[in-house]
């Protein structure tokens, strides 16, 4: 609603006071002039039974006597008396002289006359106008006996004073009107002007909701489109921090990611307030939201997730599950004291987690992708194409740093008749007790790569010769140890035939050692096998044998 139509709606109060002013005005004068006629018929009357006992008080009196004494009536009470014999003849009147009294009509045809005639009482009353004074009269009159003569009293007062007598009335009526009129036109004006005042107030808080529902938009397509954009998982939480954070800044919070075994949720990211809770886990029978599928606000006397209660200074908490693709992913929480703050941005936070979810998904995806394509399946070490890439990483590195890099070439000794005596299933179970071995006894920055059948390769970042020949031989030493319980029988163990190059003392190119470590490896199993063999050691022996042009060994 305009305000051009809240100011033509106020008139209607106003017409409607003036209607009602108007008809009250009407049902009024009408109550006030019957009320004035009643009261005055009943004066007039009183008047007619006090005169009517004056004149007949004394007997025997001629007609000059009366009129003298309808004169003197008329002194006394200011209105006019005229008395009338039995056939209509006007004997004395108080407005006219005695001498012009014969010229009056005949007054038997007057209606006050002929009702006093007519009425059981004796009384008339009319209200008509008088040919002799010119005016509208209220007359009323009396049947009396003076002398035993029967006559005619008639008393006549002036309308005007009737009207006269009601007109303080209507005076404060109009008064009390104008009054009225003037509260209800103020009354209405600040009715008008509070509406307007409310109207303005409206649109302005209108105006900035839609601001901020505009503003929320863009920034959710923003982030929207940069979560899609993160390459790393580290990249899309400090996206996500640095957005919340912006876009909610009366709300810190969280992202806690289920780990690997999805036992328990860790907190990756946080924003706001919620520092302390970097790092940190808990189980998913812990929040309400996971455990019912769908998200749960706490406000101040709800039930509060007990994940939640290092962040109990907060009065309003809210857990939104992370869903995508069928699959829970973790769980984004936000929290605030400020009062229905969280409410008011549920649409906005609810939009947020879903495109959080799907860039989750996607990240998890390509993960799993990535790992699909850079590891083993059987063994679940690292594959060819994933060494070459290490290997250039780690030359680089140790360019920069000046560091040594140690690379080994390992093979599984008679490996063939695992899979010839005991089956492919046999042989698998085999290479993979080698992986377990070998991830045993590496150290954590070492990288274990499946070269290839049952050859493996590993690469040792800053490691020596002699370290990285320590660590083969607790290769042999934890191999020579494992029991073979394949099923429900006992496999013959094995050894490894080891082959060890370093960069760059040995080469420079990447390549070129996995071919001498290759060749180490292959001079360990042409003589005698379950060796391990530095290529340094035996540089000058390969060259004169040229042992990188003969047929390896089989097994």
């Amino acid at each position: 609603m305009n305000r051009l139509s809240i100011k033509q709606l106020t008139i209607i109060p106003v017409i409607v006071v003036l209607v009602l002013l108007v008809f009250i005005n009407y049902l009024m004068n009408k109550q006030l002039e019957d009320f004035a006629k009643s009261a005055h018929q009943h004066h007039l009357q009183t008047l007619l039974e006090n005169a009517s006992l004056f004149l007949s008080s004394d007997k025997y009196i001629p007609i000059q006597s009366i009129a003298n004494k309808i004169n003197h009536l008329h002194q006394i009470t200011e209105q006019r008396y005229t008395l009338v014999d039995f056939s209509g003849k006007v004997l004395a009147d108080s407005s006219v002289s005695q001498q012009d009294v014969a010229t009056l009509e005949n007054h038997s045809s007057r209606p006050e006359i002929k009702q006093a005639l007519a009425s059981q009482d004796g009384v008339g009353v009319a209200w008509r106008y008088s040919n002799t004074l010119k005016t509208n009269l209220l007359y009323s009159a009396k049947l009396i006996t003076i002398d035993s003569q029967k006559y005619y009293l008639r008393i006549a007062m002036p309308q005007e004073m009737m009207f006269n007598s009601i007109k303080v009335y209507q005076t404060l009526f109009f008064v009390s009107a104008v009054v009225s009129v003037i509260i209800v036109l103020l009354v209405s004006w600040l009715i008008v002007q509070h509406i307007n005042r409310r109207i303005k107030n409206d649109h302005y808080i209108l105006e900035q909701r839609i601001k901020e529902r505009t503003h929320e938009i863009s920034s959710l397509n923003e982030i929207s489109a940069l979560l899609s954009s993160c390459n790393s998982f580290d990249e899309l939480y400090s996206v996500l921090s640095q957005s919340c954070q912006n876009l909610f800044p009366e709300a810190s919070g969280a992202l806690a990611i289920y780990n690997s075994s999805r036992e328990k949720l860790k907190t990756e990211a946080t924003w706001g307030d919620s520092d302390n809770l970097h790092n940190f886990m808990f189980e998913p029978d812990e929040c309400w939201g996971l455990k019912r599928g769908t998200s749960h606000i706490k406000h101040h006397n709800s039930i509060a997730c007990s994940h939640n209660s290092s962040q109990a200074q907060f009065t309003n908490q809210l857990c939104i599950p992370l869903t995508a693709r069928g699959e829970t992913l973790g769980v984004l929480q936000f929290y605030s004291n400020q009062e229905n703050y969280l409410d008011y941005h549920q649409v906005a936070v609810s939009t947020l987690s879903e495109n959080l979810s799907l860039a989750l998904a996607g990240l998890f995806l390509r993960e799993e992708l990535r790992n699909q394509a850079l590891h083993d399946p059987l063994t679940g070490l690292f594959n060819r194409r994933y060494l070459e890439e290490a290997m250039l990483t780690e030359i680089k590195r140790s360019n920069r740093h000046g560091s040594p890099v140690a690379l080994m070439m390992i093979d599984a000794d008679h490996f063939k008749r695992y899979n010839d005596v005991h089956g492919h299933d046999a042989g698998d179970f085999v290479l993979q007790v080698l992986a377990r071995c070998l991830n045993e006894t590496v150290r954590s920055e070492d990288i274990i790569c499946r070269y290839g059948g049952e050859e493996f390769v590993v690469l040792l970042p800053q490691a020596t010769d002699i370290e990285a020949k320590e660590i083969a031989e607790r290769m042999q030493q934890a191999i020579a140890n494992s029991t073979l319980q394949f099923k429900d029988k006992l496999l013959p163990s094995f050894t490894l035939s080891i082959g060890v190059v370093m960069y760059p003392h040995d080469s420079e190119d990447a390549k070129k050692l996995i071919e001498l470590a290759d060749s180490a490896m292959y001079f360990a199993k042409n003589n005698g096998r379950n060796q391990v063999v530095c290529y340094a050691d035996i540089r000058d022996k390969i060259q004169q044998q040229s042992l990188t042009e003969h047929i390896p060994v089989n097994g």
